[in-house]
């Protein structure tokens, strides 16, 4: 059976990777939102189909504690849609973003200004943390169950404890469950309140197509 990223391929889509790394995080309250991604456009499908999240603390936590990390569907950013703010803009066509169309290759000079080639993000519609949670001036709909998460027992911090990590990958079962509209998206975030003495860093990397 062929891949959503094959048949994606296959119908002329365009197919783009981002990829990114966050800030020294500390003290994020449960469900603080770490990580978001919005289509902004109406007339554009965005359709998720490889979801990878890597985490590694940095700093031990003064008192043991679960650590985790939950991808979330955001079905609507806000009645009036609104991008998140904060962190590191990831998808700024004018200020070298942080994805790559993969039906280009690498070193070659087309722009992300052009409509040929690039994405329908803009700017603000992908964020990143980086020492603490993103803000949104709205109420954004978050599905209260994730569809990927890990999580490890952290212990308390002491030189001869090894630091937590995890890495988890998500695909799609078909290609409808990754598909995202206007003003929807998805969102990453711990579930679980960020203890004292704690850090820890992230990095997301994601596949997607666009078709029109």
């Amino acid at each position: 059976m062929a891949t959503p990223a094959q048949l994606a391929r296959a119908s002329g889509a365009r197919i783009f990777r981002m990829s990114a790394v966050s800030g020294l995080i500390t003290t994020v309250t449960s469900n603080g939102v770490v990580f978001a991604h919005r289509n902004p456009s109406a007339s554009v499908v965005q359709h998720l189909v490889e979801l990878v999240v890597k985490y590694r603390t940095v700093a031990g936590f003064t008192s043991a504690q679960e650590m985790a990390l939950a991808a979330s569907w955001a079905t609507a950013f806000g009645a009036t849609p609104a991008n998140y703010t904060g962190g590191t803009d990831l998808s700024d066509p004018a200020s070298n973003p942080a994805y790559v169309n993969l039906g280009v290759p690498l070193g070659s000079s087309y722009s992300y200004t052009d409509e040929r080639t690039r994405s329908v993000l803009a700017s603000g519609n992908v964020r990143i943390a980086d020492t603490a949670a993103l803000s949104h001036a709205g109420t954004p709909t978050i599905n209260s169950q994730p569809f990927a998460w890990d999580n490890f027992s952290e212990l308390a911090a002491a030189g001869t404890v090894n630091k937590g990590f995890f890495d988890f990958k998500w695909q799609p079962s078909n290609d409808a469950e990754g598909a995202m509209g206007e003003n929807a998206g998805f969102v990453i975030r711990p579930p679980i309140t960020m203890g004292a003495g704690g850090t820890g860093r992230f990095q997301v990397s994601y596949v997607w197509y666009e078709r029109w």
